[in-house]
């Protein structure tokens, strides 16, 4: 890869245009939204967060009826009593709980009201008989279970809850065509017992075809047609994000006039037109809401604000925003809107919050929860996928009580009705019939698999007038279905903690909106794991966008896709690189697309980076308001630094493993080289044998050969006296046999005729011989001296390669000359410098004084990428971190008021300005400090308080405001780090004297009955969740109070119930006591989340009687003045919605304690319980690292 060339590139400054030109004002929200939510579908699609399990098929069949009711009871809240009267009644199965009856088992038994909910939703969740054998037959397999591999590791911990889906991998499909899409075959599981691994499901409630395929796999399983073992994967968790999407889509298509209504309204917020708003003067539902002839001048304003918003909510056109201070009134508010809407006017109300604990709150200050004495005219549905999640005692208005209640009904008046006798009568047979569909499940499937029509369901839902859910609930599925059900008016409430598409899933289903909630509250919960992958994925996407290819002769604009063998590997490579890191991938690897395409190791690398992009975004997005342009300008430099350190990274590890490639290759070409030189040389030893003997050979031939040539004429001279000798010899024999012949005629001529025989034959002529001299042998060539074989040469080696410089990484011109680090073994800062020779950071030298560094005017950032002809400057990328903050950080009820608060005619935004929660004293502070004298306390609220004793000191019943302060507990009132880890701050004083102090108030409340006839509440609140932990710990030394599940109580009279919480979690509710420990105490003047007004607000708004403060008054004073005087957000550990506090706001809030309220100095002598031997910081694990980035 060919090496950048370097350009002057500084710190942020003037010059640096990166982004500039991106107004997020003009953005296209909708689109942009739909953007990122498709990165966050990807986020619950990640393979890394969804395990790969192996299962096996049951061929064991399990009827339903014969499932044990106490092991099924195990996951139900009931009574321990109503077990045992179960066991004793000798109920343990399903199928005697079915033959006695839910009622009439409840009902002989005498058990709680809780076991009737219990059993009839466990009969719900369990396949009628009927259901179960039609899907049974012809199986060799149970359909309905499943047994997950014994050795599993890693398995959810809320699968032991049921009800989640997992995807089947042998049984997803493709498509067709070029690119062929996956389709998945997702099942949901029922329940899951962690002890058996057994997983039960209901494909009794699936399609048919859907069943058949299934139970069709498991039989292939269990017959030994495939292999036995299977596998699934948990499905992606994705369905909040796919409502927020569906809402968009719904949105930027316009698909209802709903849908029309609302994007047109965020479209032209700040041009909506003007409506009549007036208050008629009525009498409102709510006494507290209609004035009255004696009020002062504060509690009269204060109502007429909220009748104001009152009629704003019921007269406005389209959508209009409440805003409150805690405790102003807006729940009051919300309930007199909806009797209002829904009694007087006949209207649909949808009423939605963030968290079911604020739904739960709205409608039980309706009315009276008890059925009966709600107020006549509403007729509210509490919708949750889960009941669980509904308070107890809201549980009547939920789908299941209130559709099992109509029909329990409704059958009672057939059953009083109906005309036994008269069979043939036709009213009868109706009223038979119906009695008969009443009697059916609600939902599900039939005998023969069909779906059921729930008759009563349609007339319950088109019924009701007031719908409560959360935001994403409202779209869930469960027994009420909300698509296609027009609501005339949507109200959410704590609408600061919803985001823009939380917003919009309810605000497709109405005609028009009421927003209430406090924008300087706690904002949106973060779910930072999500917003870092979503961050890289953007990163990733930026980095792999391609070159836009232009038809003609333009050329084609964009850039080439950086470092595509690790952003966007070829796919023959995909599953073989995630294998050979261990990965668990499936049979085709469809999962492994996209970002999820790269090797682990790469999108680790990626998500790195947005963790780094991720912090300077926050700080960038908490100045983006303000008027320090060179700050925010600081920050956006640093994410542009991440990015770029990302490339060269992604430039260095491509660079390392060609570098590794080229090395193995070397290091094979040389062994090549090697082993032929090997051979070569073995080849040449045997080939130096074999010719020196057959040298040996020739020469030993040679020698012979010519011995014989020089005996040749001896050996002839021999022949020929032989051949004489031999023909001499047959001469001889020739005329002995011619004389014998001869003698023979003689003989024949002299016997008679008759007597002899014919005549003797007479011998050949003599034939002399021919003499043949014997071979004469050749003459040999003469092999002279043996020649030794040339001795191979070895080849010589490949060049070696060379590892590629690592790439520029962009440093600033000068290195700031002089930088404050942190020794963590002694707890000192020192001033560093950085040593150009050694390229590293060295202590400052004695005696030499730290200079401010030269500012950096190198020149602007340039474009970023390799071609500069072909500049991509970054703003593409800048729109979709801009858009990230606002998305994630930003809720919908900001983003509505600002583009509302442009409206000239101010019309739609209603603030409460009276208090009615909090003690004056406890509310002066906040409403000065937070809201600039916004809000005012109603002149009732003088009578909070109690009076009681506080660690030897007795407090009046006016002391609503205690500061107690731990300067003189020396290193205890000092923060510390819980093992070691940046972040987890714990104090341990401040742990103790809380302690101490809640001994008192809860020795002294417990003998107090409390004014609204209710138990005392006392909360500690802490910033930090180390803190919080370390007070729970520290509680269990206490001998007043004692431990109730996550809770404690007073040992006396149980009357006093003490919770400790972070602030997150607190916002929405009040306690009676709250103690609030700073945590904070340290020399560097680190204020952390004491310097947000979000937290600050949340944390100081909770008490009704009594704030108490717990810390370190000496050193909060020192650290608030060196916060002031450096000014700076280094230690800033809020989020990117959260406004950083006032200067000066730590000597504000100890000043404001001191004239208003009680400073009391704690010391170690006032401790009363035994603290010897109690650690409450735990030490560091693996040395004295400090975490952060780098």
């Amino acid at each position: 890869m060919t090496e950048d060339v370097e350009f002057d590139l500084g710190f942020a400054d003037d010059h640096d245009d990166w982004g500039l030109k991106v107004n997020p004002e003009k953005l296209n929200t909708l689109n942009c939204l739909n953007g990122h939510l498709s990165a966050e579908e990807d986020y619950y699609r990640d393979p890394r967060r969804r395990p790969r399990f192996t299962f096996y098929a049951v061929d064991e069949k399990l009827h339903p009826d014969n499932f044990n009711i106490e092991r099924l009871m195990s996951s139900q809240d009931i009574r321990p009593d109503d077990l045992k009267k179960l066991s004793e009644g000798k109920i343990r199965t399903v199928g005697h709980v079915r033959k006695t009856g839910v009622d009439e088992l409840v009902k002989s038994l005498g058990l709680h009201s809780s076991m009737r909910y219990a059993l009839n939703s466990i009969l719900d969740n369990l396949p009628q008989p009927s259901a179960w054998a039609r899907v049974a037959k012809n199986t060799a397999a149970d359909p309905f279970r499943i047994r997950l591999h014994k050795d599993s590791v890693g398995v959810p911990p809320r699968w032991s809850e049921g009800n989640f889906q997992v995807e089947i991998e042998e049984l997803e499909r493709k498509g067709k065509g070029k690119k062929p899409k996956t389709y998945q075959f997702r099942i949901r599981i029922e329940g899951f017992d962690p002890d058996t691994s057994i997983m039960t499901l209901r494909p009794d409630q699936w399609r048919p075809e859907v069943a058949s395929k299934w139970s069709e796999l498991l039989d292939k399983a269990v017959k030994g047609t495939i292999k036995p073992h299977l596998h699934l994967r948990q499905g992606a968790d994705d369905y909040n994000t796919f409502r927020k999407s569906q809402a968009v889509g719904s949105l930027i298509h316009e698909a209802t006039e709903q849908a029309r209504s609302l994007a047109h309204t965020i479209r032209d917020a700040n041009e909506l037109p003007s409506y009549n708003q007036y208050d008629t003067g009525v009498n409102l539902l709510n006494p507290g809401l209609n004035l009255k002839s004696r009020m002062n001048a504060l509690d009269r304003s204060g109502v007429e604000i909220q009748r104001k918003a009152v009629f704003t909510g019921l007269t406005c056109p389209d959508i209009s925003l409440i805003r409150g201070p805690p405790g102003t009134g807006k729940t009051t508010v919300i309930c007199e809107i909806i009797q209002q809407l829904a009694v007087e006017q006949g209207l649909r109300v949808l009423m939605v919050a963030p968290t079911h604990i604020a739904v739960d709150n709205v409608l039980e200050r309706i009315g009276l929860v008890d059925g009966p004495n709600f107020l006549p005219g509403v007729y509210p549905l509490r919708h949750a996928s889960n009941s669980r999640a509904v308070s107890n005692h809201l549980r009547m208005f939920t789908w299941d009580e209130l559709s099992s209640g109509l029909r329990s009904r409704l059958a009672g008046t057939l059953e009083s009705g109906l005309n036994k006798n008269l069979e043939s009568d036709k009213v009868s047979s109706i009223q038979q019939d119906w009695l008969t569909q009443l009697r059916q499940p609600v939902k599900g499937r039939d005998e023969d698999g069909e779906e059921r029509v729930d008759i009563i369901g349609h007339m319950l839902k088109h019924n009701v007038n007031l719908v409560c859910a959360t935001t994403i609930g409202i779209s869930t599925g469960g027994y009420f279905e909300a698509d296609g059900i027009p609501f005339d008016v949507a109200i959410i409430d704590e609408a600061s903690k919803a985001t823009l598409g939380e917003f919009l899933v309810p605000g497709i289903r109405a005609k028009r909106w009421l927003l209430v909630g406090d924008e300087k509250q706690l904002s949106p919960h973060v779910d930072q794991s999500k917003i870092d992958f979503i961050l890289a994925r953007i990163i990733w996407k930026h980095f792999v966008w391609s070159m836009n290819k232009k038809n003609g002769e333009e050329k084609p604009t964009g850039k080439s896709v950086w470092v595509h063998q690790l952003t966007k590997p070829s796919k023959e490579h995909i599953k073989g690189a995630h294998i050979h890191e261990g990965v668990s991938v499936s049979k085709d690897g469809n999962e492994l697309v996209g970002f999820f395409a790269m090797r682990p190791e790469i999108q680790k690398m990626f998500e790195d980076c947005a963790v780094s992009v991720r912090i300077s975004l926050e700080q960038w997005f908490e100045h983006r308001m303000s008027n320090n342009e060179n700050l925010r300008r600081e920050h956006q430099w640093r994410i542009y630094s991440s990015i770029l350190n990302l490339r060269a990274d992604l430039e260095d590890k491509w660079s390392e493993i060609s570098f590794e490639s080229q090395v193995r290759k070397w290091q094979e070409a040389k062994k090549r080289i090697d082993d032929n030189f090997i051979r070569a040389v073995t080849g040449w030893e045997r080939k130096c044998n074999s010719t020196k003997q057959t040298h040996e050979r020739a020469v030993t031939a040679y020698n012979e050969r010519q011995a014989t040539i020089k005996e040749y004429p001896k050996i002839l001279a021999k022949a020929k006296e032989e051949f004489q000798n031999k023909e001499s010899i047959r001469q001889k024999d020739f005329a002995n046999k011619i004389s014998e012949y001869d003698s023979l005629v003689n003989e024949w001529v002299s016997a008679e005729k008759k007597t002899r025989g014919p005549k003797p034959k007479k011998p050949k002529a003599f034939k002399e011989g021919k003499f043949k001299p014997p071979n004469e042998p050749k003459q040999l060539a003469d092999p002279g001296r043996y020649n030794k074989p040339k001795k191979p040469n070895k080849e010589a080696y490949p060049e070696e390669p060379k590892k590629r410089p690592k790439s520029w990484r962009r440093p600033p011109v000068k290195k700031p000359t002089v930088l404050q680090l942190y020794n963590q073994k002694t707890g000192v800062w020192f001033n560093a410098m950085w040593d150009w020779k050694t390229r590293e950071m060295k202590p400052l030298p004695r005696g030499m004084r730290p200079q401010r560094s030269a500012p950096h005017i190198s020149g602007a950032i340039k474009p970023w990428c390799f071609d500069m002809k072909r500049a991509d400057n970054l703003d593409r990328l800048w729109i979709d971190l801009v858009m990230v903050a606002d998305f994630e950080y930003n809720s919908g009820f900001e983003l509505l008021a600002e583009r509302l608060s442009k409206n000239k005619r101010n019309d739609r935004i209603v603030s409460l300005n009276v208090q009615h929660r909090m003690h004056p004293k406890i509310a002066e502070f906040n409403s000065r400090v937070v809201y600039g004298d916004e809000y005012h306390s109603g002149s009732n609220m003088v009578e909070r308080g109690f009076p009681t004793r506080l660690l030897g000191t007795p407090l009046k019943k006016d002391d609503s405001l205690i500061l107690l302060d731990t300067s003189l507990f020396g290193k205890e009132a000092m923060e510390q780090l819980d093992e070691g880890k940046r972040g987890r701050y714990v104090n341990v004083a401040e742990a103790k004297v809380i302690v101490e102090a809640i001994d008192d108030i809860a020795k002294d409340l417990a003998s107090i009955s409390h004014p609204d006839d209710r138990y005392w509440e006392i909360a500690v609140i802490s910033f930090y969740k180390a803190q919080a932990a370390a007070i729970e710990k520290a509680l269990r030394v206490s001998d007043v109070v004692q431990s109730k599940g996550r809770r404690f109580v007073d040992k006396k009279t149980k009357s006093v119930r003490i919770e400790v919480n972070v602030v997150d979690r607190f916002q929405g509710r009040e306690a009676d006591v709250v103690l609030l420990p700073m945590t904070r105490a340290n020399e560097r003047g680190s204020l952390g989340f004491m310097t947000v007004l979000n937290r600050i607000n949340v944390a100081t708004s909770r008490a009704r009687h009594r704030l108490v403060l717990v810390g370190n008054a000496r050193q909060l004073e020192d650290m608030g003045k060196k916060y002031d005087a450096r000014n700076t957000d280094e230690d800033s550990e809020s989020s990117m919605t959260e406004n950083t506090a006032p200067q000066n706001f730590v000597s504000q809030l100890i000043n404001h304690v001191q004239k208003n309220g009680r400073s009391l100095q704690i010391s170690p002598k006032d401790l009363r319980n035994d603290w010897k031997g109690i650690n409450l910081v735990r030490k560091p694990r693996n040395g004295n690292k400090r975490g952060g980035r780098k």
